[in-house]
């Protein structure tokens, strides 16, 4: 099975220049969680989570109608082609600890995106579905702290 056989796509996306508002927005109507980011010239330039809005406009105490994505969305992105086989992209979100992957073909430009729901909504017995214990492995590590619990600080 291929990445392309599972992707999402058309991907919503936005541009590095969108204020964090209408980001959120986006994300809001399209009942998404994450936007990947492109540049003028349609190559993916990052992804931004509502996390990352969040954290930013608390971190800045700006309105997010004044932030743009650049200041808020994660520039170091892993992604995969249509053309890989999903092994590999369950091994990238298992090693990069992510939910999603932007799907990029080989000059850089968004295809698509690859996430955690797309995984699951595929998994069962029938020929053809993915293994509901290969999801699994892949939300155990992208679920597990990066700091041992036994050296969580607490006051």
């Amino acid at each position: 099975m291929l990445v392309k056989d599972l992707m999402t796509e058309p991907a919503k996306t936005c541009r590095v220049t969108t204020l964090l508002g209408d980001a959120a927005r986006i994300m809001l109507d399209e009942e998404c969680g994450c936007l990947p980011v492109i540049d003028a010239r349609g190559h993916l330039a990052g992804m931004i989570t509502d996390r990352d809005i969040c954290l930013t406009v608390a971190e800045r105490h700006k309105s997010p109608w004044e932030i743009p994505v650049r200041d808020a969305m994660t520039s170091k992105v892993f992604a995969v082609t249509p053309g890989d086989h999903i092994d590999a992209a369950l091994v990238a979100m298992k090693e990069h600890r992510v939910r999603r992957l932007p799907v990029i073909d080989d000059k850089g430009h968004l295809k698509g995106v690859l996430s955690i729901d797309d995984l699951v909504r595929n998994t069962g017995v029938a020929r053809g579905r993915l293994a509901a214990d290969a999801v699994i492995d892949v939300l155990r590590h992208v679920c597990t702290p990066k700091v041992a619990p036994s050296e969580i600080i607490t006051a």
